[in-house]
This record gives C-alpha cells, structure tokens and sequence, in this order.
C-alpha cells in the first residue's frame, strides 16, 4: 500500500500497515478501569496523536523509538485529526532511513555548514579563531553539530535543528554587533558574541540522542548541555597553548549564561554585553520558532482558527501574525466598534444640539 504521510491524512482515512516512527507511548487505566494506549506517531512531514481502546495487552510489544506498522482509521477530536489504531507490528528500523520519520531543517544542509565556516573565518583573534577551528576539525563534534535537534519538543526539535538555531543566533548577534558597536559606538567584542552564539548550545551534541526519535542522554539529564558546553569548550581550549584565560574565561560565561535566568538552567546570569547580547538573541530565536510552530495560519482548512491554543512556555496564546492572514478575520464588531470616531468628531456639533436632541441621544451602536 502506498506510503500516507501525515500532513496528507484526512478524516475517515483508512490505514493499512503503515509505517510510523514511536515518538511517544503511554498506556493509562481509563475511567472504567480499562486500559488504553496514547501514541505519538511521526513521519517527516509531523506527528498525529494516535489511540488503541481494544486488545493493548495483545499489542503493547513495542517502546518509543521503535517503528511500528499501523492499521486504523483517522478521525477527528476536538479539530485534531488522530489515528484510532487497530492492531499495530513492530518491525526492524535497522535498514530505515531516519530522516523519512523525523523532520528536518528546511535549509540546505551543506550551505549551513558553509555559513558556519564563514562565520569562524570572520573572527579576528587568533586564539578565538584556533578554537573553533580546532573544535569543528572533529569529525564528531562537526557531525553530532551537523545533525542534531536543538529540542526534544520546544524549539527546532528536529534534524538539524542545532545548527539551523545556532546560525540564526549568529545571524542575529551579528546585526546587533553592526548596530550597538558600529552604528552608537558601544564597546562590544564580536570575536566573543559570534563565538558564544556558535558555542552557546554545543553541549547538545552530548545532552540529545536522535537516533530513534529525539530524547535526552543520561548525561544530558544528569549535568546539561549549558555545563557540558562549557567543559567541552574548557577542553579544547586547554589543548591550544597560550591561549587566554581571559578569552576563556569571558566565552565561558557567555555559555553559561545564554539561558539567562537561573531557573531556566543557567549556572548565572547575564553580566557582560556580550553575554546580554548572546543570550537575547537566544530566547529571541527560540521563541519565535516556537511560535512558528504554533500559531494557526488561516487556510481553507482552519480558516475560521485565528488563536494558537495557549502556548505554556511563552505564556500566552498568539493570534495569526501576517497582514494576509488578519485581513481575512470576520469580526462583524470591528465597523461598529470604529464609530467612536464618529463621535469623537461630532463633539463639535454637539453645542448646536436644540434639548429635544440632547434627551434623545443616538445609540453609539
């Protein structure tokens, strides 16, 4: 049977043996003291929510990580399409090409790598640019950088996701070295800011596993990409002889604290304008990603969906974010609310009113 990918299944759909990758497994008692099975299933284009009501014991043989072949229908709860599973197979994933299961940067990975080196080659200090140089010349360190997410679920949590992050903190670092230092003459080291926004988030090449899925190493969960990060750079940087312990010391602290707040997992907090610079343009770009990811363009398939459902990391719920998108929005009190305009140039006239007019004054609405 053909290969259905997810952004194509529609409601009523009906699946045969299809091939999912296990991204999460759960199997709760329900109200009546039976038991069920929650699924996240993922392919290259997404993940559908996925449910098992009957015979879980028959079927529960797999984990999360494993890929599973699928028969069910797809239907629709609370507007979200999910799959209520019939039976499911766990099948060997060795011969499996992971990137048809999990999503991927959507930038040209080769032109990623160039920009990085561009970016190292534009650093003028020669202990700085050794560093990198010495640090991405490993052939595991420039792979795991190359193909890891920068997230299990928040932000970039896809393939390649870690080095699309870091060059757009970059990216953003560097404009905000242009405009503070070039343009109002604020003194900033920009060796330092593309150095630590290119090694802000290196320790996730050790903290993430993407092998089958996204999860988090047990060193990732014991000691944490922002230490990890910094060991690592601590390291390579004890190896180049002479290298400043000022330098060190200085991009040390920038990745220690991109994070920003102590409770967000930074060891402390921002307290140079390099650092400040680094880690603004982190949370900048990890946040928007987030919104990216959530927020509900208007189409012909949610064209009535203006609000994302409440996002808990950022707080809030977020409305569309393009003039295209808003201008299609029905909201019959918009006219009715703008007539206070009206009103408000109406003040003039309102001497002239006889005090019949003035006892029966015109509705607003």
């Amino acid at each position: 049977m053909k290969k259905l990918w997810i952004n194509e299944l529609k409601e009523n759909d009906l699946l045969a043996d299809q091939i999912f990758l296990v991204v999460e497994k759960a199997t709760p008692m329900a109200k009546n003291n039976k038991q069920y099975m929650t699924l996240k299933l993922s392919d290259k284009t997404g993940v559908i929510e996925g449910r098992m009501w009957d015979n879980v014991e028959k079927y529960n043989n797999f984990d999360q990580g494993d890929f599973i072949k699928v028969t069910g229908i797809v239907n629709s709860y609370r507007d979200n399409l999910q799959i209520v599973v019939k039976h499911t197979e766990k099948i060997d994933g060795t011969d499996i090409d992971l990137r048809q299961f999990v999503q991927s940067s959507e930038f040209d990975l080769d032109e990623m790598v160039e920009t990085l080196f561009d970016f190292i080659n534009s650093l003028e200090g020669k202990y700085i640019k050794k560093l990198l140089n010495k640090l991405f010349s490993n052939a595991y360190i420039l792979e795991s950088y190359k193909m890891s997410p920068a997230g299990v679920k928040l932000h970039h949590a896809f393939l390649s996701g870690l080095l699309e992050h870091s060059l757009s903190v970059t990216s953003l670092c560097n404009k905000m070295v242009t405009h503070y230092r070039d343009e109002l003459d604020i003194p900033i080291n920009r060796d330092l800011v593309i150095a630590g926004a290119l090694l802000h988030d290196i320790g996730k090449i050790y903290e993430l596993d993407y092998e089958k899925g996204f999860k988090y190493t047990t060193e990732g969960q014991l000691i944490g990409h922002v230490v990890i990060g910094y060991q690592l750079m601590n390291d390579m940087a004890n190896l180049i002889e002479g290298f400043p312990y000022k330098v060190k010391m200085h991009l040390g602290h920038i990745i220690l604290a991109h994070q920003g707040r102590l409770e967000f997992g930074s060891p402390k907090t921002a307290m140079s304008m390099e650092a400040f610079i680094v880690h603004s343009a982190d949370e900048l770009d990890s946040k928007i990603n987030m919104l990216k990811n959530n927020i509900p363009y208007l189409d012909d398939k949610n064209k009535d969906k203006v609000w994302s459902p409440f996002l808990k990391n950022l707080d809030s719920n977020y409305a569309v974010n393009s003039s295209d998108d808003i201008s299609k929005l029905k909201d019959n009190d918009i006219i009715q609310r703008r007539r206070y305009l009206e009103l408000e140039n109406g003040k003039i006239k309102q001497s002239k009113l006889t005090e019949k007019d003035k006892k029966q004054p015109k509705s607003l609405f």
